[in-house]
């Protein structure tokens, strides 16, 4: 048991000071996360300045409220398939790389964009989940009497 600790830890190790090395040999990878923040900084910017538009929300009948709560899901859920996306070309990049192949930018994305379906699956799901928790992180800090 005590050796297969030690040979997990070692691996870890391994792998830890592999991904320093690419990160510090490849600056390429910092593509990934650059594009993703730049993506889900406008979508919202997008979104808000199209809600500033419109003169009172108290002006507004209660169907277009109701669409606009929704089009704030969609936003939301616009940002975490890209995140996801980005994350899944960069861990392709890397793959890639780390089998010894010649890895591009292109080659990432376009690995990812391959799984673009399964990708807006896992957004889907990760969204729920993390209103989910948001939600009950909510109630229960209410319930509890935190004043966070």
């Amino acid at each position: 048991m005590a050796r297969r600790f030690k040979e997990r830890l070692r691996t870890g190790s391994d792998l830890g000071k592999f991904c320093s090395k690419q990160v510090g040999g490849d600056p390429k990878l910092l593509v990934f996360p650059i594009f993703a923040g730049i993506w889900i900084v406008l979508i919202p910017i997008i979104y808000f300045t199209g809600l500033f538009l419109i003169p009172s929300v108290e002006d507004l009948p209660g169907y277009v409220i109701i669409l606009i709560l929704i089009l704030l899901a969609v936003v939301y859920l616009i940002a975490v398939f890209i995140r996801v996306f980005f994350e899944a070309a960069m861990v392709a990049y890397v793959h890639e790389k780390m089998e010894g192949g010649r890895s591009t930018v292109g080659l990432g994305l376009s690995r990812a964009w391959g799984r673009a379906g399964i990708i807006f699956k896992w957004a889907i799901f990760s969204a729920f989940v993390g209103v989910l928790i948001k939600v009950f992180t909510s109630l229960s800090s209410k319930a509890g009497g935190d004043s966070k």
